[in-house]
């Protein structure tokens, strides 16, 4: 089976964000970049913080959304915006956005 470039932006991401390991989201280029090194592709790291940067320019309607709500929001419009995002990927856009927003 092959992997996708989607599957490796996203595992970047996820390793990235610390997502599923940490308690906190955390910003780890080491991470990301060895999820790109396991996988012999370069670097996707650039892309990574793009991503994450523009899922914080998300805008939301806060006098109608919970912090919780907002996170789902982002995730899902991060994954709208860019289709080739895992689920994971996008919930984990969604995580950081709702601890940098608290």
């Amino acid at each position: 089976m092959t992997t996708s470039d989607g599957d490796l932006l996203s595992e970047a991401l996820v390793a990235y964000l610390g997502y599923g390991r940490e308690r906190v989201p955390r910003t780890d280029a080491a991470a990301a970049d060895a999820a790109a090194a396991r996988n012999g592709t370069p670097s996707r790291l650039g892309t990574v913080e793009q991503l994450v940067a523009e899922s914080l320019a998300v805008p939301v309607e806060w006098t109608r959304t919970s912090l919780g709500d907002a996170g789902r929001q982002v995730g899902h419009e991060m994954r709208r915006r860019h289709p080739q995002l895992s689920d994971l990927a996008a919930a984990a856009l969604g995580w950081n956005f709702t601890f940098q927003w608290q």
